[in-house]
């Protein structure tokens, strides 16, 4: 009785995951529209929420399929595996949004300050619209940190 398999739970764990694998890459593709052409933003760069929302959703629609078809056993094992590697991409996911949350968003800040934020130009000139260092970088801490939540 405790292992049956009820394909209901199957069918909507697969829609979640659908759903939760758009959302972050979606939220990696905002970060790379953002940033990705900034030399302080390596993790942006990287794209592992676009990978991992891609095995995430692969792995949804498996789980929808396996739902749909309880008695078909490789769709099963398919689901299986593709959670594993699903579960593995979270993970790098996970470690290389802490450590955009760590790194990237704080050179943001100092790429915004630029070279002279220690002299006394920096004080008088200051931060002008449009210039080169009119930048941001508040979505840079909010995207990462909801990558670190999601």
């Amino acid at each position: 009785m405790c292992c049956t398999f009820r394909a209901g739970c199957v069918h909507g764990l697969g829609w979640a995951l659908i759903a939760l694998g758009l959302v972050g890459a979606a939220v990696a593709i905002g970060l790379d529209v953002l940033y990705a052409g900034y030399w302080f933003a390596p993790a942006v760069m990287i794209n592992a929420p676009i990978w991992g929302g891609i095995f995430v959703v692969v792995t949804g629609g498996l789980a929808v399929c396996s739902g749909r078809n309880p008695e078909k056993q490789g769709i099963m094992v398919a689901t299986l595996v593709m959670s594993i590697f699903a579960a593995l991409a979270a993970g790098a996911i996970f470690v290389i949004a802490a450590f955009g949350l760590g790194l990237d968003a704080p050179q943001c800040s100092y790429y915004r300050w630029g070279p002279d934020k220690w002299y006394r130009s920096y004080y008088y000139y200051g931060v002008r619209p449009g210039s080169w260092n009119d930048l941001n970088c508040d979505p840079a801490y909010g995207l990462h940190a909801f990558q670190l939540v999601l």
